[in-house]
């Protein structure tokens, strides 16, 4: 009976060789990769994604060429170029298809194009980078395990969210740029990076992002301080992993090894700031199962800041200060007792690392290092962990950031943004809001703690807490003001008056935006002008008087040969703009003006019928007060 033709016949061939040695040989599959690299681009991907954000770069500085105004030419070939910066990282991080980036750079240009140049064009254009960037970040972290992978995994999740939010924290160094602000727009990024990279590996992702978040928000963005204190962190964690050398997490002697060249270099540059971080990485990597080790780690909490105070930057009460930020960032250490008895020493220790930097290291992120190992040793074990209480903490952290990055970003610009965040939830820096957030962490990770059981917590917790924050802002939201001047209204010799007529309701709140023109070596406290609200009749209801330093300054406050005077006196500024510079700037580069805000406050309300500002005529003839808008709040 002969075989079936639809069946193959294994008998061997007469003369053949035996059927398996003609058998086809198929080759070894290679070992999957892990799933964290497998959900990052491949190169040619991230060629495609990155033509949206260079496009829109390239149509907006054909744009800035053919604009007539120096000053809106200068604007857009910045936001050119800050567009780009924000959107590329925004692109590389984004899982497939990108759209975050994709949709986020025709809708920049379309607001570069049909929107005039100004505070509120570049207002648009910051809030639509901020949102997107968000997003992009949001759905990457959402995308990707949490798994504890190898570094070089987590670094293509890490390098571009330290380089876009690079951007948007630190985006003024973007105006012109030179080696030095290359090298912070790009290298402090990659460091912060490489060290979150590294604690993700070692500590788990969570604690890297939170140690993360923390310092930038605080800096704000990459400095000097926070590179080094997440640096610090990283040699903690991976030292930890040698001493406990456990099966298939062994350090990297490279990683150590380059850690510990990074933070010899600090302290050659960076002294203070390289000796907190190496606090840092001691307070992380020593044991704690040890009662030598926790007495010597006792010790190590009372002696930093015993040092630091022998060559202190601060006064005892600005330490203070700067030091209630650490539970303002993480409110989570308010459930510090329901954790391990062993950690409890090691967290004693690293608030005396951020008590050190509050008291000598230089610059607002003094106390990233201590930040960075609280962050790490909260977080970054599974032992005592409470899930619901970590993601409201993650919530906190991750919309304080978001308003951080806002405040921070070009036309703002602002000196303290974290500061200016707490605000717009009706918050203010110090002990009495880091109580407040204490208190109510400790009731959330109690209730965490007995729900413990209930499904779906965390995340229930997480909507939860970004419901509670949204209310706060729109709780927080000041009554609209009602325009009563808007222009330009340049106060001099020739004119010294100007009379705002209102319409005589109940006025509460008075806001002049102002600023100075060839008033840089007036001192600080210059009387400038003076502010008469007046009723109906014509009497003086209320009298202000606006100095320089105190609402109101010299307008290129920020140009280079401006800004190198001692006698300069200029308050922080409401806004910013791009001025292109010119024979009075530095070769010609261009520097942001500024503009200022003074608000004077009517308790209780009073009617009005007219507000005048009148320049003081002891004034030099060379000082002008330009008066760009005034509001008043009823």
């Amino acid at each position: 009976m002969s075989p079936r033709p639809d069946i193959p016949s294994f008998a061997p061939a007469p003369g053949g060789p035996p059927a398996q040695a003609r058998r086809r040989r198929i080759a070894p599959a290679r070992p999957p990769s892990s799933p964290a690299a497998r959900s990052a681009p491949s190169l040619s991907a991230l060629a495609a994604r990155s033509a949206p954000p260079l496009a829109a770069g390239a149509l907006l500085v054909l744009l800035a060429a053919f604009q007539a105004d120096r000053a809106s030419a200068a604007e857009t070939a910045y936001l050119a170029l800050w567009i780009t910066a924000v959107l590329l990282p925004a692109a590389a991080l984004a899982t497939a298809p990108a759209w975050e980036s994709t949709l986020g750079a025709p809708l920049a240009v379309l607001a570069a194009w049909a929107l005039p140049a100004g505070a509120a064009r570049s207002a648009v254009i910051g809030a639509l980078l901020v949102t997107v960037f968000a997003l992009a970040a949001a759905r990457a972290l959402g995308s990707r395990p949490r798994d504890r992978h190898g570094a070089r995994d987590h670094l293509a999740l890490t390098l571009p969210l330290a380089l876009g939010a690079q951007a948007l924290l630190r985006g003024e160094l973007l105006l012109a740029p030179g080696p030095a602000e290359v090298a912070a727009l790009v290298a402090l990024p990659a460091i912060g990076a490489g060290g979150l990279a590294l604690l993700a590996a070692r500590c788990g992702r969570p604690a890297a992002l939170l140690a993360g978040a923390a310092a930038v928000t605080l800096g704000p963005g990459w400095t000097a301080v926070t590179a080094l204190a997440l640096a610090g962190a990283a040699l903690g964690a991976e030292v930890r992993t040698v001493r406990r050398r456990r099966p298939g997490a062994a350090a990297s002697p490279f990683a150590v090894a380059a850690l510990g060249l990074l933070l010899a270099v600090g302290l050659a540059t960076e002294t203070r700031a390289a000796a907190a971080a190496l606090a840092a990485a001691a307070v992380i990597a020593y044991p704690r199962s040890h009662r030598r080790a926790a007495l010597l780690g006792l010790l190590l909490a009372a002696a930093l800041p015993g040092t630091a105070s022998l060559a202190p930057l601060r006064t005892g009460a600005e330490s203070l200060a700067l030091l209630a930020w650490v539970p303002a960032l993480l409110p989570a250490l308010a459930w510090a007792p329901a954790l391990p008895r062993s950690r409890w020493v090691p967290l004693i220790a690293a608030l005396g690392v951020a008590a050190a930097g509050a008291i000598a290291v230089p610059g607002i992120a003094a106390p990233a290092a201590g930040l960075a190992a609280l962050a790490v040793l909260l977080t970054g074990d599974p032992q005592g962990r409470i899930p619901a209480a970590e993601a409201v903490q993650t919530a906190w952290s991750a919309a304080l950031l978001a308003g951080t990055a806002l405040l921070a970003s070009y036309p703002w610009l602002r000196a303290a943004p974290a500061a200016d965040a707490l605000a717009l939830v009706g918050l203010s820096p110090g002990w009495r809001t880091a109580a407040v957030l204490s208190a109510l962490a400790l009731a959330i990770g109690l209730g965490a703690r007995a729900a413990a059981r209930v499904p779906g917590l965390p995340r229930l917790a997480a909507w939860a807490a970004a419901v509670a924050i949204g209310a706060a802002l729109f709780a927080a939201l000041p009554p609209p003001a009602r325009p009563a001047f808007a222009g330009s209204a340049a106060l001099g010799p020739q004119r010294p008056l100007l009379a705002v007529e209102l319409d005589g309701s109940p006025v509460a709140v008075v806001d002049v935006f102002s600023n100075l023109s060839g008033a840089a070596e007036l001192a600080a406290g210059t009387e400038v002008a003076s502010a008469r609200l007046l009723g109906a009749g014509g009497e003086i209801v209320v009298r202000w008087t606006l100095r320089a330093g105190e609402g109101t300054g010299e307008w290129a406050a920020r140009r280079p040969d401006v800004a190198a005077l001692p006698t300069l006196a200029a308050p922080p500024a409401w806004t910013s703009w791009v001025e292109a510079g010119g024979a009075e700037g530095a070769a010609g580069e261009p520097f942001f003006g500024q503009l200022y805000r003074a608000r004077w406050k009517v308790r209780p309300p009073v009617p009005a019928a007219r507000l005048v500002i009148e320049r003081n005529p002891a004034l030099p003839p060379g000082v002008a007060l330009s008066v760009r808008r005034v509001e008043v709040v009823p």
